[in-house]
């Protein structure tokens, strides 16, 4: 039983899901260092926005996670360029949580 749980990859928080889902809703390509970067972009613009706030980043999943989420999710294609970078794209028919 141990050794099983070795097996699984880490998966994300249904949090950090929801925040990658809503960066990618815009349809533009993105690889998972550019996803990763943007989403503290958004983090530190909402603590300006909210004064005396303390930063929290536990919702924001590393580049590992990101590239592992994008990679096996059925809502999301990935596009090799060059050497070892990968750019994702949200699917058409998932943008805005609706389905066509």
């Amino acid at each position: 039983m141990g050794w099983e749980k070795l097996l699984k990859a880490k998966t994300i928080s249904k949090r950090s899901r929801d925040l990658v889902d809503e960066l990618m809703s815009d349809g533009k390509k993105r690889s998972s260092a550019e996803v990763h970067d943007q989403l503290y972009d958004l983090n530190d613009k909402k603590i300006k926005d909210k004064k005396n706030r303390t930063s929290t980043t536990h919702s924001i999943p590393t580049k590992k996670e990101i590239t592992g989420y994008l990679s096996r999710s059925k809502k999301y294609s990935g596009e090799r360029v060059g050497g070892s970078n990968v750019y994702f794209l949200k699917e058409a028919n998932e943008w805005h949580g609706k389905k066509f």
